[in-house]
């Protein structure tokens, strides 16, 4: 993966997890989903990825911690931006929306998770 001299590690970290979630979600085989949707503008910016299940929808957002401590306030931070940002606000309304934000430094990784009701 090409990667600037100027970029910020952190955002390396994070686009190759991203990458590599986004991975192992398109291997899940279920002809009832369509394959995930990555970076793509929904509300008032881009989710990282989302899965279109029957009953429901998941948006995933990731972020790279620089410690395992910080880890709990980060994917909090996650899920706190899916909702500041409005992701899948222009998604379908009576299937349920589970939002996860995980976190994640080295082989250590922290998920929160909520769900908004259906209308």
């Amino acid at each position: 993966m090409a990667v600037r001299k100027d970029e910020d590690p952190s955002q390396v970290h994070e686009r190759l997890y991203h990458i590599f979630m986004l991975g192992i979600l398109s291997a899940y085989d279920d002809v009832r989903c369509k394959k995930p949707s990555s970076n793509r503008e929904s509300g008032d910016g881009r989710y990282d990825i989302l899965v279109e299940k029957p009953e429901a929808n998941y948006i995933f957002e990731f972020k790279a911690g620089s410690s395992v401590e910080v880890l709990e306030k980060m994917a909090e931070e996650a899920l706190a931006q899916i909702d500041e940002k409005r992701y899948g606000a222009d998604l379908d309304t009576s299937k349920r929306l589970i939002k996860i934000g995980i976190a994640f430094h080295r082989k250590r990784c922290r998920v929160k998770c909520s769900e908004t009701e259906t209308n």
